[in-house]
């Protein structure tokens, strides 16, 4: 036991220092792992939230998948924020999210971009083909949605086979953005989220290329305080948490998917 216990605590440190979770974090802050195309997203909900309740929040962006071998793990979340359903149900079959808790945040969407000054994005998925590109920036379809829906975009545009030697992988869709705002990729499929907010040319691909993006939100078994977590899954999926993410470039969950929790955080 003593030998599985110290196995653990090496695979947590090091899955930390991986996706950037604070070792040493306040632990009087609600802990929040976020998928990484929440980061414009969450930092202005942390705010509206903190000057609501007085509660702060720390939070771990990365790939939902590493975010989900984390927690399985032991590392010491309050909230899981996915870009996935699939993740948090995962979790949930291994008890490590509570049977009610998962809950439809958002509707997430794709797009092409470019860093200012570079080649601007063709008007269609296809046109990656005959652009004159080096190189094209996706996140790593096993960890990140966002590159799984880039993957199955490029399928769909039948184009995949012809670019396949021009993928660059982000291990997170922070880092494929990076690609292509340093120059290292001409152009890069990322979230509308983190896309449509940055200086440089934004072209939306269409939502009937890949299966829809549906994000969700829950508390995880371990944490120390869910009667806090569930407040801030509440926020997220109220008026003013839904508002802040419509602005940032998703869509708001059907009606039925969080009516559960709304009223919650419109108190």
């Amino acid at each position: 036991m003593r030998l599985r216990a110290v196995r653990n605590i090496f695979i947590v440190a090091a899955l930390c220092l991986v996706v950037g979770l604070p070792l040493h974090a306040d632990t009087n802050n609600l802990r929040v792992a976020a998928a990484s195309d929440l980061t414009y997203a969450f930092s202005e909900i942390a705010k509206s939230y903190e000057k609501r309740t007085g509660e702060k929040v720390d939070f771990t962006f990365a790939a939902s998948g590493l975010l989900a071998r984390q927690i399985e793990n032991g590392a010491p979340f309050d909230v899981f924020a996915a870009a996935n359903t699939s993740y948090l149900e995962g979790l949930q079959r291994k008890k490590q999210i509570g049977p009610d808790d998962v809950h439809v945040y958002a509707i997430g969407h794709i797009g092409m971009y470019s860093r200012p000054g570079a080649l601007r994005p063709p008007a269609k998925l296809a046109g990656l083909a005959t652009a004159r590109l080096d190189h094209i920036a996706i996140a790593n379809p096993r960890v990140a949605p966002y590159g799984k829906a880039a993957e199955e975009a490029l399928t769909s545009a039948r184009i995949l086979q012809q670019v396949q030697s021009k993928l660059v992988f982000g291990e997170n869709i922070q880092q494929t953005m990076e690609f292509a705002r340093s120059g290292n990729a001409e152009i890069a499929i990322v979230s509308a989220s983190q896309g449509q907010h940055q200086p440089g040319a934004f072209v939306p691909v269409p939502d009937s290329l890949h299966k829809p993006i549906v994000q969700a939100i829950g508390v995880v078994g371990g944490s120390a305080d869910k009667a806090r977590a569930a407040r801030f899954v509440a926020f997220v999926l109220g008026k003013e948490g839904q508002a802040i993410l419509h602005k940032s470039g998703f869509s708001s969950p059907p009606r039925s998917s969080s009516d559960g929790t709304r009223g919650q955080a419109e108190k």
